[in-house]
């Protein structure tokens, strides 16, 4: 069994001061709206210079990928990442990743983040996978 988890993960949004959190309901003018979203994951177990592949999708109800406008059209994304804490222990290395990826909410409802990491040299061998959930909604005049 390999040390190498998703601690956590979550969907942000800044707020009026610029102070990015987690965000349970995002609120949308109209649907079907494109919009950026912002995702943070948290690793742990992870091994010193280690190279990983970390990807990352939303899902629609149906389980369809609502990823749009992504680098060489890539869906779901797949960022590269190398574990590099010199402070940390070389066999649990923590870590932290802050995306930003464009996604067309078609309607009102629950959508899906999923989240894998796999070592570099063995991508198909997943060491751990989560997913994250969160709402659009009708923008209303209360906050969110």
């Amino acid at each position: 069994m390999s040390s190498e988890k998703i601690a956590f993960m979550f969907p942000a949004a800044g707020d009026k001061q610029g102070n990015e959190g987690p965000i349970l309901n995002f609120q949308c003018e109209k649907f079907p709206v494109n919009t950026k979203i912002t995702v943070g994951v948290a690793f742990i177990g992870l091994k010193q210079l280690f190279n990983y592949l970390i990807n990352i999708d939303f899902l629609d109800k149906n389980g369809q990928s609502v990823l749009i406008n992504q680098p060489n059209n890539e869906l779901p994304i797949i960022i590269g990442i190398t574990a590099d804490d010199a402070d940390a222990d070389p066999s649990d290395v923590p870590g932290f990743l802050r995306a930003v990826v464009t996604a067309k909410l078609m309607q009102a409802g629950v959508y899906v983040i999923k989240c894998s990491i796999a070592r570099s040299e063995n991508p198909t061998d997943l060491l751990d996978v989560m997913e994250s959930r969160f709402r659009a909604i009708p923008a209303t005049t209360g906050e969110s």
